[in-house]
């Protein structure tokens, strides 16, 4: 495992997040959310919480090469991110639209959007990769 250490930096606060576990989804929901999964472990690095408590973000190469990568990959939308977790579940359209309360030819249309965001051909693929990038919680 590799220690991934990121800081996210809003408004006036700042939040350090340290982990020494590579999870790739609840790192990517980490950022989104700015809420860590774990609580913090702390190691040497007193440059690297000054430069954060001075206003500046650090990401490590690691986790700063897998942030650019989430960030170029289009985001889904909060419905298509629902209609996929509804996806994993193993639901059917029909099945998603009664829970949505959306048309099933709604639930078509979001379905076709997160298949072209996630660059996959299928609901299997879309599940994958969803779970990879942290759009869908086990």
């Amino acid at each position: 495992t590799s220690a991934e250490t990121s800081f996210v930096r809003k408004r006036r606060d700042w939040r350090l997040f340290v982990s020494k576990i590579d999870d790739q989804p609840a790192l990517w929901h980490s950022w989104r959310t700015n809420q860590p999964r774990r609580q913090p472990t702390f190691e040497k690095g007193s440059e690297v919480v000054e430069k954060v408590a001075g206003g500046q973000t650090h990401l490590n190469g690691d986790t700063a090469a897998k942030l650019a990568v989430r960030l170029q990959t289009r985001s889904l939308t909060q419905r298509e991110q629902e209609v996929l977790q509804y996806i994993a579940l193993g639901k059917s359209n029909a099945e998603i639209g009664k829970a949505l309360f959306i048309t099933e030819g709604t639930v078509k249309t979001h379905v076709n959007g997160l298949l072209s965001k996630l660059k996959v051909s299928d609901r299997t693929q879309a599940v994958s990769v969803g779970i990879k990038r942290g759009f869908v919680q086990l």
